[in-house]
C-alpha cells in the first residue's frame, strides 16, 4: 500500500505542475514588467480639483516598482508634456490645465527591465469660475 502512495504522490504533483504550465500560472511572475490593466485617471476635471490615478495592474518578476507621471495634453489627449513635479497618484488641477486633458503615465521596473503604460485622457479641464 505504501509503495502505491509513494508512486501516486509524485504523479499527482507532476500532473498539477502540467496543468499550471498549460494555464500559464507557473510562469506568471517572471520576466520584465508587462501591463495587464491600464492606469486610470479620475476625479473632477476642474481647476482646483483633486484628480486621482491608479497604477493599473502589472505582471512580471516581483518586486515591481511603480512610478507615476502626470501629463498635460491637448484637447484630444495627444501631444502630451510632463507636468513638473507631478509624480504622485494625486494631482490638483491648475489654471494652466484649463482646456487641456490630463493623463498619467506609469513606469514599472523590476530586475528584468521596465515598461510604461498611459491612461486614457481625462475630459478637458474646465475653469472653476462659471
Amino acid at each position: 500500500m505504501r509503495a502505491v502512495v509513494r508512486r501516486a504522490l509524485p504523479l499527482a504533483v507532476l500532473a498539477l505542475l502540467g496543468v499550471l504550465l498549460l494555464s500559464g500560472e507557473a510562469v506568471a511572475g517572471t520576466g520584465p514588467p508587462s501591463n495587464t490593466s491600464a492606469p486610470t485617471v479620475g476625479g473632477s476635471a476642474k481647476d482646483g480639483s483633486n484628480m486621482t490615478s491608479t497604477t493599473g495592474h502589472w505582471a512580471g518578476l516581483k518586486p515591481v516598482v511603480l512610478g507615476s507621471q502626470w501629463m498635460r495634453c491637448n484637447g484630444s489627449g495627444g501631444e502630451c508634456v510632463n507636468i513638473p513635479l507631478a509624480t504622485k497618484t494625486a494631482y490638483k488641477a491648475t489654471p494652466e490645465d484649463i482646456g487641456h486633458t490630463l493623463r498619467v503615465a506609469v513606469t514599472a521596473t523590476n530586475g528584468e527591465g521596465s515598461a510604461s503604460a498611459a491612461s486614457s485622457p481625462s475630459p478637458a479641464v474646465r475653469s472653476s469660475i462659471s
